[in-house]
């Protein structure tokens, strides 16, 4: 008899608690404010990336992010793009905030490519923005080109590494950029010789520094996806990370695309 008392009581202790957990649940839903959100996690200010962004062709908004098709004219002996790509890609651009991950309001928001060809090499600008919070002197960049193999003599598509990209690494030297501010810089890719019916892809990605210094003599860092200084970095941190990608030199950010046909 004890032992059927002690378990009638134990389910009475279960029962009692489960009622008290759901008046609970019910209380709370009927107090809540009716904009509350069940699903939503705690408001996180958001804000632009406090770091130097490069606004180039391959990101103009309207325009296929690949590039054009450069193709050798045999009887002009001369690389060429469509007349039309340049035109319309060289006469320049109002940029508005919807183009960029940037606030534009206190940048000069006019930009021209200005995109050619020069011997062997593909030439256009970028804008670079700066909203790292200060201004950089002796800012320099690298510039990668990694080409790749679209199509094989057989004639089927493939796609794999042909070439070191370090063959044609360019290090460009800005100089000062002043706190936000934006400056376009002229940058190249290579023009490869390929026989029909191969065709090659080229990307290009500009390689962010991991150490700049300030005009006050402040060494600034690249640390969690912007530029802050030294002293301001949490041990807490790892600066191995990046939305740009990482090389051994730094970090990377994809800037132009373009087909040698």
């Amino acid at each position: 008899m004890k032992k059927i008392t002690d378990k009638v009581s134990l389910i009475q202790i279960l029962f009692v608690l489960v009622l008290f957990f759901v008046a609970g649940s019910i209380i709370l839903q009927a107090t809540l404010p009716d904009n509350y959100c069940r699903a939503c996690g705690p408001l996180i200010r958001a804000h632009p990336m406090d770091t130097i962004y490069a606004y180039s062709p391959g990101v103009i908004s309207g325009h296929e992010y690949y590039g054009p098709e450069v193709k050798y004219s045999e009887e002009d002996r001369e690389w060429i793009i469509p007349n039309d790509y340049l035109s319309d890609l060289n006469s320049g651009y109002k940029l508005t905030d919807k183009d960029t991950i940037l606030s534009l309001e206190k940048y000069e928001s006019y930009y021209t490519p200005d995109l050619k060809i020069e011997g062997d090499r593909f030439y256009f600008d970028l804008l670079l923005l700066n909203n790292a919070g200060h201004s950089l002197k002796n800012v320099k960049f690298d510039v990668l080109a990694d080409v790749t193999i679209k199509k094989n003599i057989d004639g089927a598509y493939g796609e794999y590494s042909r070439f070191d990209s370090d063959s044609w690494k360019e290090t460009i030297n800005v100089g000062n950029i002043y706190e936000n501010s934006s400056q376009e810089i002229r940058v190249f890719g290579p023009l490869l010789p390929v026989e029909p019916p191969n065709s090659l892809y080229v990307e290009l990605y500009l390689v962010y520094p991991k150490e700049v210094w300030t005009n006050k003599g402040e060494l600034v860092l690249y640390d969690n996806n912007e530029y802050v200084l030294e002293d301001e970095i949490p041990d807490v941190y790892d600066s191995s990370g990046s939305f740009m990608g990482q090389t051994d030199s730094g970090h990377k950010q994809r800037i132009y695309g373009y087909y040698i046909e």
